[in-house]
């Protein structure tokens, strides 16, 4: 790995800036990560004529220290010079953007609730389990009902 070929973003801003779309994973699922589980962290290619302005990708941790991480790149970049398949990747808990475990029971086990939002939407049940694609969106101003609705 080169260390000029990259940095990793930190999708907190990412966040932020659109709550309602861009989701963190759960800081007790990513307490429960553990050496042999995988992440998904945003890398953001330093050098100039890339295709793209970052990649998503899966990094396998072989090492945990707290907060701190250090990973195998488990993808193969499209359009980052210098990284590779298999490169070394340090990491912070707060650059994950996704976890997987790797004991499909510590998944279930670890599996909370990520958007608040949807207690506030009226969708079919075709679209949260079956990935149906959305055709139509319908939104109402918003209406509280007593002093303290924070909706």
């Amino acid at each position: 790995m080169s260390a000029a070929s990259f940095t990793l973003r930190d999708p907190r801003l990412d966040q932020a800036e659109a709550p309602y779309t861009f989701f963190l994973p759960d800081p007790r699922r990513i307490n429960a990560l553990d050496v042999g589980d995988s992440v998904k962290l945003i890398f953001v290619p330093t050098c100039e004529g890339t295709k793209w302005s970052a990649e998503r990708m899966w990094v396998e941790i072989l090492a945990r220290d707290g907060a701190r991480y250090q990973g195998s790149l488990d993808n193969s970049p499209e359009d980052i010079p210098g990284l590779s398949s298999g490169d070394p990747v340090e990491f912070e808990s707060w650059h994950i953007i996704d976890a997987d475990f790797s004991d499909k029971d510590k998944n279930r086990q670890h599996s909370y609730p990520r958007r608040e939002y949807w207690d506030r939407c009226i969708v079919d049940r075709c679209v949260l389990d079956d990935d149906v694609l959305v055709d139509y969106v319908y939104r109402e101003g918003a209406e509280p009902t007593e002093d303290d609705d924070k909706y």
